[in-house]
């Protein structure tokens, strides 16, 4: 068995960031499934100059051609086109082509977002991004 000699008396505690305008750095990007079958582009970022502050996650649904998941064929329109509009704002605030996202080369991009926070059941009180803001 291993001892650890770790000197915990510098760790600081991980924080919330308050609402508000930041500049985030792309850790990790991915595609997942969700528990439903739903397919979404999954974003893990960091706020610059808050080296204590929790990472914040960002889920992006991707378009849907399978009707059985709406409630009609113009719920179907409807959703797809605001998921569309998501990856546009998400394309203007970090300078990518949301019509060509490579996700491999997303990490380390950075772009702008307003941020806030939520209550969730399984995760606690998080940070959340309320919308992505166009690069200055």
């Amino acid at each position: 068995m291993s001892i650890l000699n770790l000197n915990v008396q510098d760790a600081k505690p991980v924080t919330l960031l308050e609402d508000g305008e930041y500049e985030l750095r792309i850790i990790h990007a991915e595609t997942k499934t969700s528990k439903s079958g739903n397919e979404y582009v999954n974003l893990r970022m960091e706020a610059l100059d808050n080296p204590t502050a929790d990472d914040v996650y960002h889920m992006m649904m991707l378009p849907s051609q399978d009707e059985s998941k709406f409630k009609d064929k113009d719920d179907m329109v409807k959703q797809n086109n605001k998921r569309l509009n998501a990856f546009i704002e998400f394309g203007k605030a970090f300078n990518v082509d949301p019509a060509n996202l490579d996700l491999e080369i997303l990490s380390g991009e950075v772009g702008r977002a307003l941020i806030g926070s939520k209550s969730d059941p399984e995760y606690g009180e998080k940070n959340v991004v309320k919308r992505f803001l166009p690069a200055r």
